[in-house]
């Protein structure tokens, strides 16, 4: 009964865009602070203790290589969520989609997989940090335009 959905857009790490992108997972990595003081039956107190983002996208191909086997430093990530309305995909240039950007991070590859006669699909783990005391290490903006 939903009227609108979303689907894997594209992707961009460092500034290279990533070809054939199949899914993206998004873990806030929230761990919160809720201590339940003198018995109560509600906390009484609430407060963030970590957020820790993890970006992981699978990908068509093998973009491995560009990340090395110790991984590489991130400096740009941008994860768009394309809009389908009941009528179809939105166009691009509406600014109806939603993108999730990042800064600052350390980019992994724990899974390349493929052979024979299966396509190379890549995993691909950027672990998300904010780039000062100021910044948030993954920003959501739910009017983008996929660029």
């Amino acid at each position: 009964t939903a009227a609108d959905h979303v689907g894997v857009g594209p992707c961009s790490i460092n500034s290279s865009t990533l070809s054939g992108s199949l899914a993206v997972s998004i873990d806030v990595g929230l761990q919160l602070i809720e201590p339940r003081s003198d018995g109560e039956l509600y906390i009484s107190f609430l407060a963030v203790r970590e957020f820790r983002p993890v970006v992981t996208i699978r990908c068509l191909g093998s973009p491995a290589v560009t990340y090395g086997l110790n991984g590489t430093a991130l400096t740009a990530l941008t994860v768009y969520l394309r809009k389908c309305a009941t009528t179809g995909r939105v166009a691009n240039a509406t600014e109806e989609h939603i993108s999730f950007t990042a800064t600052a991070g350390l980019i992994t590859v724990p899974e390349v997989s493929g052979g024979n006669n299966n396509e190379a699909i890549t995993t691909i783990r950027c672990e998300l940090i904010g780039a000062n005391a100021t910044t948030v290490p993954l920003a959501v903006d739910t009017t983008a335009a996929i660029a």
